[in-house]
């Protein structure tokens, strides 16, 4: 079950979907965030703050 965290970590969607961990980011050599929608932005922006260094 994926969680979705709103800008506050609090999870406002749950649902299940295929992915990676955030610890398995770390060996990807480039990471890319896109968001399908414009209020997606501010999600991408929080992970950013928080991504390792080749997102």
């Amino acid at each position: 079950m994926q969680k979705i965290f709103d800008k506050d970590v609090l999870v406002v969607y749950k649902v299940s979907r295929i992915g990676l961990q955030l610890s398995q980011l770390a060996s990807i050599p480039i990471i890319l965030a896109v968001a399908g929608v414009k209020n997606k932005a501010q999600a991408i922006h929080v992970y950013m703050n928080s991504a390792p260094k080749q997102a």
